[in-house]
């Protein structure tokens, strides 16, 4: 990974995902900033490697600095696009159910959804029933689910 070429952190196959996701979410100015930080902090990693070429010797196997850099910088730049691409998606509006990301209007739409499927197929039939009793049952069940609605909105809005 040269950084020379801006383009190289793109290209890794393991960050191609997620620059995919940054360029949607942050658009082109974020992807640039993205590969600028990278190549800054390479450059960073690259020094300190240099400054301290003693530290990097384990074992008898001695790294050259550059594989050394390249090394710490593929999982620094790994954890790194990886996070930013994350809180993106957050800030987008998403959040992520047993490893999937989601939009949170997918889950308000399915909640509300249930709670409508639940209403017409419960408690508008229970008000229309002649069985003594039932029509407080169902009206009772309409005003609660009513109720779970709007508070479910009044948290979504928030």
């Amino acid at each position: 990974m040269k950084t020379s070429s801006p383009h190289v952190w793109q290209k890794n196959p393991k960050l191609t995902g997620c620059f995919s996701e940054i360029e949607r979410f942050g658009g082109e100015p974020q992807v640039a900033a993205t590969i600028r930080a990278l190549s800054d902090m390479k450059e960073a990693l690259a020094r300190n490697v240099a400054s301290t070429p003693d530290a990097f010797e384990a074992n008898h196997h001695a790294e050259s600095q550059a594989q050394a850099t390249d090394k710490m910088m593929e999982h620094v730049s790994e954890q790194y696009v990886k996070q930013l691409a994350a809180d993106l998606r957050r800030k987008s509006g998403y959040v992520q159910l047993c490893g999937v990301w989601v939009h949170r209007s997918i889950i308000t739409f399915l909640v509300y959804g249930l709670l409508a499927a639940l209403a017409l197929t419960l408690f508008i039939p229970m008000i229309f029933s002649p069985k003594p009793g039932r029509f407080g049952w169902g009206i009772s069940g309409l005003i609660v689910t009513l109720g779970i609605g709007f508070a479910i909105f009044l948290r979504a809005r928030n």
